[in-house]
């Protein structure tokens, strides 16, 4: 029995939609910042002047993927309440990130761990070996969320 999918023209719309929608608030940013003095600091943190709820927004839809989607209904169900602790797992750590991560970064103005490791063990080696190693982790992180999208939803 063969199946053929195709989008039709309002899905195609909406796609087309989607990417023009992206692609004019980056260049309109990009105009907008070239006004200004660019740096690393100011594009990263917008200059320390982000509010912290927009940012914590952003950092939680970036690492949400279908894995997510995928994994944690399954979980509930095969585990059942045993999934909270997990959770509980997860506030602490976040908890600590904001107690103790964040006052070290802060004061230092970095702006990611491989800048701190640089600092702290006076390498340039070290923080290259911890960059290609979370780059190859990332790589196969992101083989695994393309699969899980193309096949399971």
């Amino acid at each position: 029995m063969s199946m053929d999918i195709y989008l039709s023209p309002a899905d195609v719309a909406v796609l087309c939609c989607g990417i023009l929608a992206s692609l004019v608030v980056g260049v309109v940013y990009a105009v907008k910042e070239s006004r200004h003095k660019s740096s690393f600091f100011r594009f990263h943190r917008g200059g320390g002047k982000l509010h912290p709820f927009s940012v914590a927004v952003s950092l939680v839809v970036t690492f949400q993927s279908s894995i997510f989607y995928l994994e944690d209904p399954s979980e509930i169900f095969m585990y059942g309440s045993y999934y909270m602790m997990q959770i509980l797992g997860l506030i602490v750590g976040y908890l600590m990130m904001f107690f103790i991560t964040i006052p070290l970064f802060y004061p230092l103005q970095i702006t990611n761990v491989y800048e701190y490791l640089q600092m702290r063990h006076e390498s340039q080696r070290v923080r290259q070996m911890s960059m290609w190693l979370v780059n190859a982790g990332y790589l196969l992180y992101a083989g695994i969320v393309t699969f899980g999208a193309a096949t399971g939803m």
